[in-house]
């Protein structure tokens, strides 16, 4: 795959908190301030401790007073250290001039220490170290968050850093990109990269976080910065926490009533997407006990003009969805704040009848302004393996594919069953003979991806057996199945193709102009 160099990134000038990010990024590397570094300086056990948010074994872990223990203890666990031992004076000094570290002085002692003013949390993204700055979180100590936070990667970020494609393109906007997590997870994989936010405390972090990609950060609410461009992919992950508007607002939360931020960035996405672009996008939808979910998000798609992939990753209860933000927030459900904070949510949810609230992701291509919208929906639950950003990206190509076929057309291909698609058969003991098993059922699952898989009787899998790359177009072997076995051809064909077409969108099957045969096997 063709990688875009970082060198192609054309920044004006850099700025002096850019030039701050890219001269701590080096003594980060220097002093082993890395995720290999960690792991080898710490052990096994003591990171897991930073990821479950346990800081006494990292204090004991650190006691010895390195250059890397000052590091780790000003940096992760925001605690007084030598920071002039591990940076040198003057970048120190640099450091405090630009807000990034603080001088502190021991009231027992009156000796001068350091701790940085953020969360310096480092990570692995594309096989080289990078630095995230934010806000500090409550893992590391008891604390609220304001509604003007600015979080790191977490859990949200990094499942969708997991399911965008990293094909290379031209422009990549990152929209709300808060500390730069989700842009820098592109780098090397546009020509272009931008990111947006409302809040310049927001891009204060990003330009640390993005020191050296070149990428390009403009202020202002949702589009508006980016007005009149046209972008060939998008990644968002927007304030779409559903609270009331009244009470206090949340760090994630928009000015939209209920679901509207969702609703406002699908319906918005299509007039700033070159042809063919995609977007990716986080987001959360109510629901009543009357409507479905699949209905509900497919409300929010423009009529014409896209392919929409929904994607619900999980289905909360209200009171569930509250005490979930509330501790993501530092707050404990059970203080007097949090049953307050509580009540009012709940009061929220009830007012508008919503019995349920869900989660996902929501996939998009543009396609041309007078083709009909296309909207795929599924729930998957499980969790997603390697290579999730290359089945979106297939996703599309493979709707295109079935978008621009007709029956006859698909007749007239030829096929490939995945490589990595599993038959499963299934038995279970006979109850009638009461001896020995009986067959219950069949599947083909896929190994890969999103491991899909669909139950299938033996004239499928016997139809299917018979497809190849290089062999007989679908209707003869149809028809030869057919003469074989006695049956109507066409009534085999009817009940065949709806069954192929579900196949195709899953990469199940693939059809044959698609794909080189030598790069499956």
């Amino acid at each position: 795959m063709r990688r875009c160099p970082p060198g192609t990134h054309n920044a004006a000038s850099i700025s002096p908190r850019r030039e701050l990010g890219l001269e701590l990024a080096s003594h980060f590397t220097e002093l082993g301030f890395t995720p290999q570094g960690l792991a080898e300086h710490l052990g096994e056990d003591v990171m897991a401790c930073i990821a479950r948010g346990e800081p006494a074994p990292i204090i004991e872990a650190t006691s010895s007073g390195t250059p890397l223990d000052q590091i780790i203890r000003a940096a992760i666990l925001h605690m007084p250290a030598d920071l002039s031992l591990a940076l040198g004076e003057e970048l120190t000094r640099r450091g405090t001039e630009a807000g990034v570290i603080q001088s502190v002085q021991s009231p027992a002692t009156g000796t001068a220490s350091h701790v940085f003013t953020c969360d310096i949390r480092p990570h692995t993204l594309g096989d080289v170290p990078r630095w995230v700055y934010s806000d500090p979180d409550p893992s590391m100590h008891v604390n609220e968050i304001s509604d003007q936070h600015v979080m790191g990667l977490g859990a949200a970020s990094r499942l969708l850093m997991q399911v965008v494609p990293t094909t290379p393109v031209a422009r990549v906007l990152d929209l709300g990109t808060g500390a730069g997590t989700l842009l820098l997870s592109q780098v090397g994989h546009a020509r272009k990269l931008w990111g947006t936010d409302i809040s310049q405390r927001a891009l204060d972090f990003a330009e640390l976080t993005l020191a050296g990609t070149g990428a390009s950060l403009k202020q202002g609410s949702w589009f508006e910065p980016v007005k009149g461009l046209t972008l060939d992919r998008i990644i968002a992950n927007p304030p779409f926490v559903i609270a009331p508007e009244d009470g206090a607002k949340t760090y994630r939360q928009s000015t939209f009533a209920l679901d509207g931020a969702t609703e406002f960035v699908l319906r918005t996405l299509p007039d700033y997407l070159a042809h063919g672009g995609t977007a990716h996008v986080l987001g959360a939808w109510a629901l009543t006990a009357e409507e479905s979910w699949q209905h509900h998000v497919a409300g929010f798609v423009p009529d014409t003009g896209v392919c929409c992939w929904a994607i619900q990753r999980d289905l909360v209860d209200p009171a569930a969805y509250t005490a979930m933000y509330l501790r993501d927030e530092g707050i404990d459900p059970r203080s007097q704040r949090g049953i307050e904070m509580t009540r009012s949510w709940l009061e929220y949810f009830r007012t508008n009848e919503v019995t349920c609230i869900g989660l996902g992701m929501i996939h998009m291509q543009r396609l041309d302004d007078d083709t009909p919208s296309e909207v795929f929906t599924e729930e998957i639950l499980t969790p997603l393996g390697e290579g999730a950003g290359d089945e979106v990206a297939e996703f599309f190509t493979r709707a295109q594919w079935l978008r621009t076929n007709t029956p006859d057309s698909m007749l007239a291909a030829t096929y490939l069953v995945r490589p990595s698609v599993a038959l499963e058969k299934v038995s279970l003991p006979d109850t009638e003979q009461t001896v020995g098993w009986k067959d219950h059922v069949m599947r083909l699952t896929r190994i890969d991806g999103f491991a899909y898989t669909h139950e299938i009787d033996a004239d499928m899998v016997s139809l299917l057996s018979g497809l190849s790359p290089q062999g007989l177009p679908l209707g003869e072997v149809v028809e030869l199945f057919a003469l074989a076995n006695g049956v109507d051809s066409e009534e085999l064909t009817r009940l065949f193709l709806p069954l192929l077409t579900a196949l195709i969108q899953h990469g199940i099957v693939l059809p044959a102009d698609l794909v080189s045969p030598a790069s499956f096997y």
